[in-house]
């Protein structure tokens, strides 16, 4: 999905086009924004960014308990790797090493593997709504910023959970609910891969 956000100049007889949707980081929480910011920051060309020029250094301190690494091996699989105090709950005992998604549905296994192998080989972040089953508690609206990287010869996707409101949040997924809507994901464009300076705001440098 592009994001791409139309400059609405006037048609030459006083009309303005409609505006286009919004731009990746203004689909963003302020806290998502600002790792977003530093991801972009340590980008060069259009290589994936070095891991460590923007994490942890250059993310929210308060995203830290809710960071979900993902590393893709030699072979081609993809593993899980760090997991933040915030959601070792949501697995089954430690599955560092072991591959990503391996308890989820097949049909939402094959959907949300895409989405990992699309940022990792266009090198787009996305942004996913939806709802996490916490313990002890109801359904609660979350948001994902999926960053993809380089670690070493390894590329890595950093994924980090952020809490939201209802409104801003898709529809509860329960066990009947494997598939994702399409709805739910905003992708970063090429347009919004440059700063651009806001009026009375200057371009983003990494927080």
């Amino acid at each position: 999905m592009s994001c791409e956000v139309s400059a609405g100049r006037s048609d030459g007889n006083g009309r303005r086009p409609p505006i286009g949707p919004p731009g990746f980081a203004e689909v963003l929480p302020e806290a998502a924004r600002q790792a977003f910011f530093a991801w972009r920051a340590a980008r060069h060309d259009d290589d994936l960014p070095r891991l460590s020029d923007f994490a942890p250094q250059g993310l929210p301190r308060q995203t830290m308990p809710w960071i979900l690494l993902q590393r893709e091996q030699p072979d081609g699989e993809v593993v899980y790797g760090l997991i933040g105090d915030e959601l070792l709950h949501l697995f089954p005992g430690n599955v560092k090493g072991q591959p990503v998604l391996q308890c989820a549905a097949s049909q939402e296994q094959t959907q949300r593997m895409a989405l990992i192998r699309r940022t990792l080989d266009t090198g787009m972040p996305f942004w996913f709504t939806g709802t996490l089953l916490f313990k002890g508690r109801e359904q609660i609206p979350v948001g994902r910023i999926s960053l993809p990287a380089r670690s070493g010869r390894d590329r890595v996707v950093i994924v980090i959970y952020f809490l939201l409101d209802r409104a801003t949040a898709g529809e509860a997924r329960t066990p009947s609910r494997t598939e994702l809507d399409p709805r739910d994901i905003h992708w970063c464009g090429p347009d919004d891969l440059e700063p651009v300076a806001e009026a009375g705001r200057m371009p983003d440098r990494p927080c």
